[in-house]
């Protein structure tokens, strides 16, 4: 699995290395990719160092009463994995990390399928560019990114997964609006509009980090602060929990309500300004793509046709019905 796993990645990052040659070539541009590599691997393997280290000091703790162990997790397995929860704490700790570790596994591996399509279909579309050119007249980064793709067909034949149950009953939430995006969005369309003529400054910015974003950071440190110690007071010790509620229970409990109280108003505030600025740019985004409706796709400018597969992308991310195609 580790061997297969570290196979695609380095045929992806070959193909992600051909692609910004390519395109480069094409326009001159250094564009973005996604790396190959979702998570740095001096991380994965500090981490798998420390979960090695943990396991064999745990082994090593429970050595000499290893045998009474086993026999009450085949006999009483509920009972077992409760007390271990309750009376020990490097147990607590080392499914804590195991915990966290496998859903880092998990979203590594979404991520990495993901950016995965995602160069796929750049690399695809690059070559599409290029398809009323003969043979002779590609130049060599082109050549080489058909050959690799025609190569190793089977393993970059990516298909559109079926969408989980759990992303359909998504779609009935609005997804907070990313500022990087509106950033994105909002930057290309200031070079569309340039080259225009028009009048740029008052495209909306939506609510880039500022002093109510310091003030949103602030609060939930505060929150944090105070809420992490209370539920490791209820993890060590359910009687000090109680007597810490006797005594301090009714002020916790308000200053918890103050605190989540503003976090959650000044987000959501903050949310809401974004989506209107996201709505509006995204609607003139529409409008500039939509002047090139009836024009032939070698006549239609670069900038326009980045900006429509940025489109594309925004429209599956957020779940917008799309009507730019």
């Amino acid at each position: 699995m580790k061997k297969k796993k570290r196979i695609e990645e380095i045929r992806l990052a070959r193909l992600r290395e051909l692609l910004i040659e390519a395109i480069r070539e094409r326009s001159g541009k250094v564009v973005a990719i996604p790396s190959a590599a979702v998570m740095p691997i001096i991380f994965k393997n500090i981490f798998k160092i420390f979960l090695i280290i943990l396991t064999a000091f745990i082994f090593l703790f429970s050595l000499k009463s290893f045998d009474v162990w086993f026999q009450e997790l085949v006999t009483h397995p509920f009972e077992f994995l409760n007390d271990q929860m309750e009376f020990n704490p490097f147990f607590r700790t080392y499914l804590f990390f195991f915990i966290v570790g496998f859903g880092l596994f998990l979203w590594e591996r979404k991520e990495f399928k993901e950016d995965q399509a995602l160069i796929v279909r750049r690399a695809k579309e690059e070559v599409l560019e290029w398809q009323n050119f003969t043979d002779e007249e590609l130049p060599n980064s082109v050549k080489e990114l058909k050959q690799y793709l025609s190569e190793n067909d089977d393993a970059f034949n990516i298909e559109e997964p079926r969408e989980p149950v759990i992303k359909s009953l998504l779609r009935f939430f609005p997804r907070n609006v990313s500022q990087e995006d509106i950033n994105e969005l909002r930057q290309q369309l200031v070079t569309i509009l340039s080259e225009k003529q028009q009048d740029t400054s008052k495209l909306p910015k939506g609510a880039p980090f500022n002093f109510v974003s310091l003030i949103r950071i602030v609060l939930l440190c505060g929150c944090l602060v105070v809420t992490l110690p209370i539920i490791w007071v209820f993890i060590t010790s359910y009687y000090d929990a109680l007597i810490m509620l006797a005594f301090l229970g009714i002020p916790i409990s308000m200053l918890l309500f103050v605190l989540w109280f503003l976090y959650f108003e000044i987000s959501s505030s903050v949310h809401e300004k974004r989506k209107i600025a996201f709505d509006n740019l995204f609607e003139i985004a529409r409008a500039e793509i939509a002047t090139y409706k009836d024009v032939a796709i070698e006549n239609v400018p670069e900038q326009i046709k980045q900006l429509q597969r940025f489109i594309e992308g925004l429209e599956s991310k957020y779940h917008i019905s799309g009507d730019t195609k």
